[in-house]
């Protein structure tokens, strides 16, 4: 199943809408995980069971605090509040770290007119604030690349069956020898010597070792 972050963004204007589908197209580009945002999902099951399941699923959290109108309290003061889905998915991610012990890399963004309260208070989620989208975009790469996530390749989509030369290397294995002195000894020692790749697929690692003479028998 390949890693997939869960984008948290308000989808109530067209604004928010099109922010959420470009913090998902940032993730695609930046990193190797896969995102979800609800607004691209479009599928036979209900749209509540589908975020239930990717937040259960989720790696990283991605999330936006837009302004949804003030309140009064019963004590008279008056505070602005976040949509209730993006509160609540908030919790059901600290219900994740704090209850079932699995760590989910967060970012935060909170629009500067929304207040501080419910369980955001009690989490340390440092959120970057804005006044406009534009801010989100530009800030986001900078806190995708805190994360320290591998890194696309550069070559865009491999479909299945493609065949393509990712990265060519020269080993001479002559010079190898002659570095270490040039014997028969040395010879077999580099001959022996392993070459290892790791590869990132759909955000899972895949790892290859070989010998130099398991390599030449191939050729």
């Amino acid at each position: 199943m390949r890693k997939t972050v869960f984008i948290s963004c308000g989808q109530f204007t067209p604004a928010e809408k099109a922010l959420g589908k470009q913090i998902a197209e940032r993730v695609r580009t930046l990193t190797t995980l896969e995102p979800f945002f609800a607004e691209e999902v479009q599928d036979l099951n209900g749209l509540d069971a589908n975020i239930l399941r990717a937040m259960r699923d989720c790696i990283a959290f991605i999330t936006v605090l837009h302004p949804r109108g003030e309140i009064t309290r019963p004590d008279g003061s008056k505070v602005i509040r976040a949509s209730v889905w993006i509160e609540q998915e908030i919790a059901i991610a600290t219900y994740i770290q704090r209850v079932e012990n699995r760590s989910i890399p967060i970012i935060a963004f909170k629009h500067k007119s929304v207040s501080h309260e419910g369980i955001r208070n009690l989490l340390n989620l440092n959120p970057t604030e804005f006044t406009t989208e534009e801010e989100v975009l530009a800030e986001l790469p900078k806190r995708l690349e805190s994360w320290k996530l591998p890194k696309p390749s550069g070559f865009g989509t491999i479909r299945p069956r493609d065949q393509r030369d990712l990265a060519s290397y020269n080993y001479c294995t002559q010079c190898a020898v002659e570095d270490r002195g040039g014997d028969h000894l040395d010879a077999l020692l580099v001959s022996e010597a392993k070459i290892g790749v790791r590869a990132f697929v759909n955000g899972e690692e895949y790892r290859v070792e070989k010998t130099i003479t398991q390599l030449a028998m191939q050729r």
